[in-house]
């Protein structure tokens, strides 16, 4: 179903999603008000559809990422349980969305390793049955390569920009709220020293892993950048040449710890056929029991 214009009632009941997602659910902290969607097209707002007696409302979720005409990325954590979404496009303002999109949970797939209580493979693909009308409002990202990982180094560490549809300051406790398209920026933080961080504060939750997942530096050292509110938005980088490049999604945090996000260079083949993916994902974890 399309909605040509975005018309409802826009709730932003974050208090909804914390006992969900916990510690997990991220968000932009202190970012500045991005002018003109143009300068990044590719950003879409997920809101959640519930039906109270006979009305629909929606709620907002969650950020996804436009990767073609018929594929938006997300964290798996925004997708899972959920039942009916709208998507909105083209504004740097989700209640004056110029296009909008209602799927299921029969359009969406999330990462077959997914553990919603690990924060492990927090990655979904929604695909959508007729193509966006990509234009001036509207369009995608180049993702990095297949197997890229960021620098981490001390002195050459990618400088990232996230982006996300709500605002939050340290000060009042890192509770979100609603806002116009921001963005901030931080640097990527040095994989083995926040692996060994996360593996001494979370020990009996897997190991962080490098083709996987990447980490972001706090502000200072101690300010996060994102909150509670948005998960899965972009996390960007530029190529050599200044073009713009999705080089992860937004995920989850641990206390004062750096913040952890979902590399799409380690799920291209994932994300190039999910629903196959999926598919042969199990047929050879029955294979391995047998």
């Amino acid at each position: 179903m399309k909605l040509f214009l975005l018309l409802f009632a826009l709730f932003f009941v974050i208090s909804d999603f914390s006992g969900k997602f916990g510690f997990g659910v991220e968000a932009i902290i202190d970012g500045e008000l991005v002018k003109d969607i143009t300068q990044h097209k590719y950003v879409t707002g997920i809101l959640i559809n519930k039906k109270v007696n006979r009305s629909i409302f929606r709620f907002y979720g969650c950020t996804g990422v436009i990767v073609s005409k018929y594929k938006i990325l997300t964290a798996a954590h925004c997708l899972f349980g959920r039942s009916s979404l709208t998507l909105a496009f083209g504004s740097v303002d989700l209640s004056n969305s110029s296009y909008a999109v209602v799927v299921t949970s029969e359009d969406f797939t999330t990462y077959p390793g997914y553990v919603d209580e690990l924060n492990k493979h927090d990655i979904g693909v929604i695909e959508l049955k007729e193509p966006l009308p990509f234009g001036k409002t509207i369009g995608r990202i180049e993702m990095v390569e297949k197997d890229y990982i960021p620098d981490s180094s001390f002195h050459n560490a990618d400088v990232v920009t996230i982006l996300g549809y709500t605002e939050s300051s340290e000060a009042i406790g890192r509770k979100c709220t609603p806002s116009k398209l921001r963005w901030v920026q931080s640097m990527v933080h040095r994989f083995d020293t926040c692996k060994s961080m996360y593996a001494a504060a979370k020990p009996d939750e897997p190991l962080l892993n490098l083709r996987k997942e990447f980490c972001i530096c706090l502000e200072f050292g101690s300010k996060h950048v994102t909150n509670s509110g948005d998960s899965g938005g972009p996390v960007i980088i530029e190529d050599k040449f200044g073009n713009k490049k999705l080089l992860g999604l937004t995920t989850y945090d641990h206390g004062d710890l750096p913040e952890v996000c979902t590399l799409v260079s380690g799920y291209r083949n994932f994300i190039a056929n999910p629903k196959l993916f999926v598919q042969k994902y199990y047929e050879r974890a029955s294979k391995a029991m047998n």
